[in-house]
Order: C-alpha cells, then sequence, then structure tokens
C-alpha cells in the first residue's frame, strides 16, 4: 500500500469523437483533433485519482457524469474524494472498477462480463494484502469480484491503487473502441433574457411556514405559461412551503392530457420536507438505467437523514424530519414552530428536468 500527497485531479470538457480519421497533406484535421482530445481524456482517467477518507463528498446520479461513446455503449469516469470508478455502460448491462475509501477499509469492486477471468484482480488483491471474494451478481452475464483491504486509523489516508490502471483499461476494453457520436442534438438557441430565466429557475427559494406566497411564478406572461423549448414547455411555481418545477410535453392524449412530465417539487407538510422527482421517461429505461438514476436520488436523501417513502415505475419520494428554527422556544414555551428549508439539490433536479424539455 503507497501513501501519496494530494494531487490535483485536472478536468476538462468532453465530446465522443473518432478515433479513425482522414488527415490532410500538411494539418491535422478537425476529426483528428477530437480524437486526440478523447484519447488524451482516457489518458487522463487512467492515471487514477489520490483518495482520501475526509471530506467525503456524495457521489450523486451517475448519469450525470461525462461520457464517451464507444462501440459498444459508453463509458464514464465518476470520480470525488474518496471514491473512483471506471464504468462502462452496455445496451443491456454495465461494468465497473471501482474504489472507495473509508477509515476503515479500502474496498475495491470489479464486475467483469462472465467470460472474462478475474485472476489479475485476486493476484493484486492478494499481494496488497487483501482479501478477495466473488459477490452475487444480480445481472446475468456478469460476475462482481470484491477485494477489501482493512486498515487502521484511516482518517488521515492518502491512497493511490497501484493496478488502477490495469484493471480500469481492462473496462475500457469492454466498451470498445471510441467512436463519433452523431446522437447530440443542437440545443435550443434562446436569447439570453430566457436562458437568464432558466438560470433562475435553478436557485430555488426557501421552503417555509413562515412564507405567504399566493401562487406567485416567474412573469413571462400575465398567465405564467412557462418556457417553451424545443421538446416541451418548462414551467415553476412557489407557494412559500412548496415549489415545483416541471418539464411537460407538447403532445396530448385523446382526453387532453399530457403524455410525458418530467417534474421535481419540494413540500412542507408539519415538520416533515417531502421531495418528489417524477419522470415519465423511466418507462424507457433500462432496469440498469433506472437503478444508477435512482441511487443518486436515494445518497442524497440518505445523506439528510432521510427516508424513502414512495419508489414507483415513475416516481421517488424522500422524506425529511426538520427541527424548527425556534426549537429552544418551542421547547420552553410552547411557542409556534416556524420551519425553514433550503434544498441542498435543487439545482441537481431543476437542471435535469429543464434538460428533459431541450
Amino acid at each position: 500500500m503507497k501513501y501519496f500527497t494530494t494531487k490535483l485531479a485536472a478536468a476538462g470538457m468532453l465530446f465522443a469523437a473518432s478515433l479513425f480519421t482522414a488527415c490532410s497533406d500538411s494539418k491535422v484535421s478537425g476529426t483528428d483533433e477530437q480524437a486526440n482530445s478523447v484519447n488524451a481524456t482516457i489518458n487522463e482517467w487512467l492515471e487514477g485519482d489520490t483518495l482520501k477518507v475526509a471530506p467525503s463528498e456524495p457521489l450523486g446520479d451517475l448519469t450525470t457524469y461525462p461520457t464517451i461513446k464507444t462501440e459498444h455503449g459508453k463509458i464514464s469516469h465518476p470520480v470525488k474524494n474518496n471514491f473512483e470508478s471506471m464504468f462502462c455502460e452496455t445496451e443491456d448491462n454495465f461494468f465497473t472498477y471501482n474504489i472507495t475509501v473509508s477509515d476503515t477499509l479500502i474496498q475495491k469492486n470489479f464486475g467483469i462480463p462472465d467470460t472474462i477471468s478475474a485472476k489479475d484482480f485476486e493476484m493484486d488483491c492478494t499481494l496488497e494484502g487483501g482479501v478477495f471474494t466473488e459477490q452475487e451478481s444480480a445481472f446475468e452475464g456478469k460476475r462482481s469480484y470484491q477485494c477489501d483491504l482493512k486498515i487502521s486509523d484511516g482518517e488521515d489516508l492518502l491512497y493511490i491503487d497501484p493496478n488502477w490502471k490495469k484493471h480500469a483499461q481492462q473496462i475500457i476494453d469492454i466498451c470498445g473502441e471510441p467512436i463519433e457520436d452523431d446522437s447530440t442534438e443542437k440545443e435550443d438557441l434562446l436569447s439570453p433574457d430566457i436562458e437568464e430565466n432558466l438560470q433562475s429557475y435553478l436557485k430555488g427559494n426557501p421552503i417555509s411556514n413562515m412564507i405567504q406566497v399566493d401562487h406567485w411564478c416567474p412573469e413571462l406572461s400575465y398567465e405564467c405559461p412557462g418556457v417553451s423549448l424545443s421538446k416541451g414547455v418548462v414551467a415553476t411555481s412557489y407557494w412559500g412551503s412548496f415549489e415545483f418545477i416541471s418539464c411537460e410535453d407538447y403532445k396530448t392524449d385523446s382526453l387532453d392530457e399530457v403524455q410525458k412530465i418530467r417534474s421535481y417539487k419540494v413540500q412542507l407538510d408539519g415538520n416533515r420536507i417531502t421531495k418528489a422527482w417524477h419522470n415519465d421517461d423511466f418507462a424507457q429505461m433500462s432496469t440498469d438505467e433506472i437503478t444508477l438514476a435512482k441511487n443518486g436520488f436515494t445518497e442524497y436523501c440518505d445523506n439528510e437523514k432521510g427516508t424513502i417513502v414512495n419508489d414507483t415505475d415513475s416516481e421517488i419520494s424522500c422524506q425529511i424530519k426538520i427541527a424548527p428554527v425556534n426549537k429552544e422556544d418551542v421547547e420552553a414555551n410552547g411557542a409556534e414552530p416556524f420551519y425553514n428549508y433550503n434544498d441542498p439539490v435543487w439545482d441537481i433536479y431543476g437542471t435535469k428536468v429543464i434538460a428533459a424539455c431541450r
């Protein structure tokens, strides 16, 4: 096991491009430059990051990380202070190599097709003094392995995996060579005022029983219809104890009902905050994609000591118990409790909603 000082993890804008390009006689073509950029990004991902116990950061929704399209799917590199992963998602499965560091344990997980041997992973685990085990896999055609490295007094641990490049490269190889992604649709070209309006939606408002608002919404027009984008209308509303943002499709069915809704709402009821993420697109996602998306929501809920109270085919909800801002006065004098809450992930899920309409 090696200990290193913290290094800065470089980050850059990622985009998928072809590795096989045509060159002019004297100049590198634009496609060559794109391919070189993709190669540079992958090489950067293969360097590995220094992981540390504290302060840990929430991993969030894995589907929000930049990806590179490949022959068999797409690859991404989720990384936080105490977590690093190489992630390959194919049409019907996903494969990973990831490391999580805590104050008592370094845990490595290796999920690969059942046609690939894990002998190298097992040997590397043993050489580091770890315990190698095979885990039960919930997905056909995939095997999952784990390596646990127990540590003591790991509060100030800084760790770089000596075998990161080898096993991360295996995950990349499963997904195949990067290819040019022609599926990216051009985003709406909106006026600066409209873009500024959309950005204002992401700021969020305090959720409180001390604020009285009469059906307030941004004044885009007298009736507050929202912002029309290429795939629907984005609208938001705020009542003091309730805030809501949605993306609704233009298309309607025979009953004149909206066919697709993506929304996020935060509501105060007594001393409980309920946050609900609704996404009709879940119905078109694979089981793995839905799991990945909901895992991020669940983790944010856990971070606030909340509980998942609803999980359906189209919605997941989290409930959080909060204390009154005048707790001492309530306990000492029986005063009326006042509550105030600012959602730490409003911008994250507001962005998802707006993106669905672009």
